[in-house]
This record gives C-alpha cells, sequence and structure tokens, in this order.
C-alpha cells in the first residue's frame, strides 16, 4: 500500500477549516499555511490511526510538510 498526498489531505480535512486545507501546498511549511500546533496534533493521532503507525514527538517534529509525512508514512508500511 502506498499512502499518496491525497490520502494525507483527505486526514487534514478532519482537523483544519476548508479554506486551510485549499490553501496548502504539499512542499511549503505546514506551520507557515495556517496550520497550528494542535491540527498537527490531531493529525498525528489521526495518522497513527489510519496507517497503524507509531508516530513519536521527535517524528513530529522533522515533519515539516506534507510531503514529508507522505514520505515517513510509506517508509513505516512497507
Amino acid at each position: 500500500m502506498s499512502v499518496t498526498t491525497a490520502d494525507v489531505l483527505e486526514l487534514f480535512s478532519t482537523v483544519v477549516t476548508p479554506e486551510t486545507l485549499q490553501g496548502i501546498d504539499p512542499d511549503q511549511p505546514l506551520l507557515t499555511q495556517g496550520v497550528d500546533s494542535l491540527a498537527l496534533t490531531s493529525l498525528a493521532v489521526a495518522l497513527q490511526r489510519e496507517f497503524s503507525i507509531e508516530l513519536t514527538i521527535a517524528d513530529a517534529i522533522t515533519l515539516r510538510t506534507v510531503n514529508d509525512i507522505v514520505c515517513f508514512i510509506n517508509s513505516k508500511v512497507q
């Protein structure tokens, strides 16, 4: 199973406003795009549940963009 940008953005739709979601560039840091730390924490929980992965605080700190998240998940589910 390969996780895509669309898969991660679908999970984002549960933790950010539609306006924020529409403006997300997968290559840009999330914190500069209106995604706050609370949304990122909620996303981390959703990612762990959806993909049955472990996501440590150290991991979460290094995942700055949607594409970083996609690569991380794909490295864990293979």
